[in-house]
């Protein structure tokens, strides 16, 4: 499930409750398999429930995917996203990533160089 596709779930304005009724319907729907695609990974920690980041306690049908525009915001927020329980990268299936596979294009464009989606995926 791609959430909230033309929103970010973790921006500041977000109503608190509508988050909360968000993550309400995620725990209720275990057998789907969540994307929540964010530009402020930073906020993530924060902003999710308190039993998500105790060991164990992120759901394994929830994945955080990141969206940025420099390479120093790359090398930033990569970080910040493997500091989260999921450290799934942004829209890597097999549930592992490096940041090799987020470098950013040589030709200053944001996006994958070379990642499970980019131009030189695997097994496919």
């Amino acid at each position: 499930m791609f959430c909230a596709s033309l929103a970010d779930l973790f921006d500041n304005a977000v109503d608190p409750q509508w988050r909360a009724d968000l993550f309400a319907l995620v725990a209720a729907t275990p057998n789907l398999d969540w994307l929540l695609l964010t530009k402020r990974v930073g906020n993530v920690r924060s902003m999710v429930p308190p039993g998500w980041l105790k060991l164990g306690g992120w759901p394994t049908y929830v994945r955080i995917g990141i969206t940025v525009v420099e390479q120093p915001e790359a090398d930033r927020d990569i970080a910040l996203c493997f500091a989260t329980h999921s450290t799934t990268g942004a829209l890597n299936s097999c549930g592992r990533c490096s940041t090799t596979a987020f470098s950013m294009s040589t030709t200053g464009k944001s996006g994958l160089n070379g990642g499970r989606s980019g131009a030189g995926r695997q097994g496919g």
